[in-house]
């Protein structure tokens, strides 16, 4: 937050030390309430400062010139701090603002001349402007600091989330421009994180408070696994400085009422019991998956087939057609190709049916899929329950035509030493399952069933007439036919579970989301209904997958949102 005061006129004498930011400001720009400033700072229109150019800044005691507060050389944005060895500034101060020589064609020019009062007997408040320096803090000789800068601690965390070791190539920081490259600081083992490893860097930064902000701090890092897999990950944080709500006056206590004389109290009447409602229905929703695992407790999923999976017995293909370019795998030239053939792309592209046929790359005559499939459909590729060939070779064609008459041919490994993931889209199949010789299975698509039970708990029996179901807030479907013959109406008591079945896909990182709503008509002018909504996530684990996260506090542990801009005193 930002200093509850932002005076820095205390007592006569007690002022110590000020911090006083340099820019180009000019004269004529000076904002401040000092009576002693009026008239007392003088621009040379012969040396005009810009952003670019390095000054010398010197403040002496006016009536003591032998007394330096400051002379050194800044560049535009520095910090400026005056101190009088530690004891109190004067009360009469005269700064001058020279260009270098370095920065003026080899000979030093003066720039700015002012004078003003920073001892605390005056005016003086943070952000006042004297010239080309700005107050941003001031200290006193019984410690009180009233300040514009906050000095805050950035940590920058980069970790392993997937499923093999990742070695770090691209590790930064940008804010507005200013740019700052971890790598160099990073040793060679901290580059090369194993499955859930992290490695943090720190940066320091100054928040000045005083202004009314948003800060915005964004982090990049890069990846690459050990078959040559490169993920990525960026993360941005936004400190936002808070304007301090005002303190409230306090509330006066109440004047007592006198005290009356005590009147018996009367005996209570029993407290009746509630009144049963007529009609209560209620509706719950249960889920699971066919192995009857809970749904909120399915996943991860491990979506890498490879090394995890090996040895490989089935895969499972989707087929939808797709242009080699628009293939995506981590395989590469040679263990992955893929060549189009004679066959119009625009005839492959449109085609209702197509042809697959799949077999060992080294040995054509050991084929291990040959039919026709359909936009969309899901087809097996097994070796007779042994494992898979090291590499596969599967060919789409139109039906009724050979020889090179075909639409793609595609060549991927198939061993488990080479990247293979689900999704890998090799042309036109996407990878969509993957078991080993332990009959483990990974797949995209899992099936489940919601459970819908209706209950009546009221005391009167009632007609379902609404029974609707809704997927995602987006697919809304009417089940009232789904209610078993002889439970609507139900009685009294009575529950009906209704199973509905679905098939999800989980290799992306997702939530499902199912709502129900009942409602019923019991006799009578009564309307009675109920709503529940179940919810569950999956997280779907890439093999290589790197996250970057990006913090802020300040030095004494608060939250970087807890910075506040400063209120005015004055």
């Amino acid at each position: 937050e930002s200093p509850t005061s932002t005076q820095c006129a205390l007592v006569d004498g007690l002022v110590t030390e000020i911090a006083m930011e340099y820019s180009t400001s000019l004269c004529d720009s000076t904002m401040n309430d000092q009576v002693s400033f009026a008239g007392n700072c003088d621009d040379s229109p012969d040396c005009v400062r810009d952003a670019e150019d390095e000054v010398i800044i010197e403040c002496i005691d006016s009536s003591d010139p032998g007394v330096v507060l400051v002379s050194k050389t800044f560049n535009d944005g520095d910090l400026v701090v005056l101190m009088n060895n530690g004891g109190a500034l004067p009360s009469n101060v005269m700064c001058e603002v020279s260009k270098t020589a370095a920065s003026n064609g080899g000979t030093s020019c003066l720039s700015q001349k002012f004078e003003f009062n920073p001892s605390g007997n005056e005016d003086l408040k943070l952000n006042d402007e004297f010239g080309a320096l700005k107050m941003k803090g001031c200290d006193s000789a019984d410690g009180v600091i009233v300040t514009c800068l906050e000095k805050v601690l950035y940590e920058y965390t980069v970790s392993n989330d997937g499923t093999t070791p990742l070695t770090i190539t691209i590790f930064n920081r940008n804010c507005s421009g200013d740019f700052k490259d971890f790598i160099p600081e990073l040793e060679e083992d901290e580059k090369y994180l194993l499955v859930g490893e992290s490695v943090s860097r720190n940066d320091t930064d100054i928040i000045d408070a005083c202004t009314v902000q948003c800060i915005q701090k964004s982090t990049t890092v890069q990846a690459v696994s050990e078959d040559g897999s490169i993920c990525n990950d960026m993360e941005e944080l936004e400190v936002c400085i808070a304007t301090p709500s005002p303190t409230p006056s306090p509330t006066p206590s109440p004047t007592p009422s006198p005290t009356p004389s005590p009147t018996p109290s009367p005996t209570p009447s029993p407290t009746p019991p509630p009144t049963p409602q007529p009609c209560t229905v209620e509706v719950s929703i249960a889920c699971e998956s066919v192995d009857g695992v809970e749904c909120q407790d399915l996943g991860p999923i491990d979506g890498q087939c490879a090394a995890s999976m090996n040895p490989l017995t089935v895969l499972e293909f989707q087929y939808n057609y797709r242009t080699c370019a628009q293939s995506d795998t981590n395989q590469d030239d040679p263990t992955f190709t893929c060549t189009a053939g004679s066959t119009p792309e625009a005839a492959c592209a449109d085609a209702d049916v197509m042809r697959v046929l799949c077999h060992e790359t080294n040995t054509p005559s050991n084929i291990l899929y040959q039919d026709n499939v359909v936009p969309s459909e899901i087809f097996s590729v097994e070796n007779g329950g042994s494992t898979l060939p090291t590499s596969l070779t599967c060919t789409t064609r139109l039906p009724g035509s050979n020889g090179g008459d075909y639409c793609q041919k595609v060549t991927f490994d198939t061993s488990g030493t080479v990247d293979l993931g689900l999704t890998d889209k090799f042309g036109s199949l996407e990878l969509t399952s993957c078991t080993n010789n332990q009959g483990t299975e990974s797949g995209c698509y899992i099936d489940i069933i919601y459970n819908y039970t209706l209950s009546n708990v009221g005391f009167i029996e009632m007609d379902i007439t609404e029974f609707v179901r809704t997927y995602d807030k987006l697919t809304e479907e009417d089940l009232i036919g789904l209610v078993p013959d002889g439970t609507n109406p139900l009685d009294v008591g009575q529950s009906v579970s209704i199973p509905e079945n679905k098939t999800i896909y989980v290799c992306t990182d997702r939530e499902f989301e199912v709502e129900v709503y009942v409602e019923a008509d019991p006799p009578g002018d009564i309307n009675c209904n109920d709503t529940d909504v179940y919810v569950f996530e999956i997280d779907f684990l890439e093999p290589c997958d790197v996250e970057v996260e990006v913090t802020c506090e300040t030095l004494d542990g608060g939250s970087c949102d807890d910075i506040e801009s400063p209120t005015s005193t004055q």
